[in-house]
């Protein structure tokens, strides 16, 4: 049995993960050890696999070889590895648990080299979740008036959207209607539906047919709100440098935007939450099918303002000069670990203006420089490195 939580031995060679304090910035560092003369010496390797295990019900699980070493061994040595390459810390979330697995095995077909496989699955954030609820915060229930909307938006969104609503009624009419047809026909004379799936299972044609008018019904209301949000035009600029501890900037400088109409009784938020992010096994037989997903945990509400009124042509920006505190995210977030496009704990924030009888705006920051260690040095049972004079702070720094 290891002899210490983040230990692993086998004979008299032990793996050990060393404390966080004990780490190069940046950095991951674990000490190999050993008495046994057998194996000093000799040719080992070092590998480090990141896994993401998805806890849902028929859950796709991931695993990646993050990092391989060769080396010889000696009586002690610490191999460290960046966090660049690991993409990933421990994490245990209501979705997915992620964890590092290292592996030290011998490369020497002739001498007696153990294999020694060490888990690390005790996550080092110890971040306290927040109350807010993550989903209705980035997904805020979108209320308008269809109507309003409708006139506001210029002449040729109008046509497009009339002409992609009755696309859209068409066709969910048509399949409901051979849905209909094939589930109540004598068998062999269906349309499109079959009875059976290609595994032989019966299958309803109805319910298959209202799963295929949802699933297009969907995509033509997506196009739809699009068009709706014709009424302004919205646009995020970049920040400098992205994201990175004590940035502070003026609200209205992260986006510029003008009307076309007079905006009244608006609210601007930037907001931001963890995702965790995987794949999962749905239905069965034809109708199996492998589906992703992203579930927003730990919401952030990191600025909002409400605005009476706004004149049509004005520059949207210039009513929010506040400052927005980005330091919130390293202090209350964890950093993204994705190990790949769908599986981890990804990162996300953005930009809302929330209107009452028109469609919602947002814009989608980026988050592809965000460092773990940023967010690892936040942790308060971590010592901090000095960065000035005892007793004092880093200055902020502003874009």
């Amino acid at each position: 049995m290891p002899s210490h939580p983040h230990t692993s031995t086998t004979d008299s060679t032990k793996v050990r993960c060393l404390k966080r304090e004990e780490w190069k910035p940046g950095y991951i560092t674990w000490e190999i050890t050993s008495n046994n003369s057998k194996v000093i010496g000799q040719p080992f390797s070092f590998s480090i696999f990141t896994k993401v295990k998805v806890t849902q019900s028929r859950g796709i699980h991931s695993r990646i070889r993050a990092h391989k070493r060769d080396f010889t061994m000696q009586q002690s040595q610490n191999l460290s590895v960046p966090f660049s390459q690991l993409k990933a810390l421990p994490y245990q979330g209501k979705s997915i648990q992620i964890a590092l697995e290292a592996i030290l095995e011998g490369r020497s077909k002739t001498k007696h080299t153990p294999k020694i496989i060490h888990h690390l699955e005790k996550p080092f954030f110890q971040r306290a979740p927040q109350v807010r609820d993550a989903g209705n915060l980035i997904e805020p229930k979108d209320i308008f008036n269809f109507r309003k909307n409708l006139q506001v938006i210029p002449f040729h969104n109008q046509i497009i959207t009339l002409l992609l609503m009755l696309v859209g009624l068409v066709v969910v009419a048509v399949i409901n209607i051979i849905g209909v047809h094939d589930q109540f026909c004598i068998d062999g004379q269906q349309y499109v539906m079959s009875r059976t799936d290609s595994d032989g299972d019966l299958q309803s044609p109805f319910l298959s047919a209202l799963a295929a008018s949802g699933a297009f019904g969907a995509v033509i209301w997506m196009l739809i709100k699009a068009q709706l949000r014709r009424y302004m035009h919205l646009e995020k600029r970049p920040i400098a440098g992205g994201l990175v501890p004590g940035l502070v900037c003026r609200a209205g400088d992260l986006f510029y935007g003008k009307s076309r109409i007079d905006l009244k009784n608006i609210k601007l938020r930037v907001v931001a939450c963890n995702q965790e992010k995987g794949q999962r096994i749905e239905g069965h037989g034809s109708n199996k099918r492998t589906v992703s997903f992203s579930n927003p945990v730990q919401g952030l509400l990191i600025y909002e303002k409400h605005i009476d009124h706004i004149t049509a042509g004005d520059s949207v920006e210039r009513w929010f000069p506040e400052e927005v505190y980005f330091d919130r995210i390293f202090n209350n977030l964890l950093p993204p670990m994705m190990i790949s496009s769908t599986h981890g704990l990804d990162l996300y924030w953005e930009i809302q203006l929330i209107h009452n009888d028109l469609v919602d705006q947002e814009l989608i920051g980026k988050v592809h420089k965000l460092k773990i260690q940023d967010f690892l040095e936040r942790e308060k049972n971590i010592p901090k490195p000095e960065v000035g004079p005892i007793g004092t702070l880093p200055p902020k720094r502003k874009t």
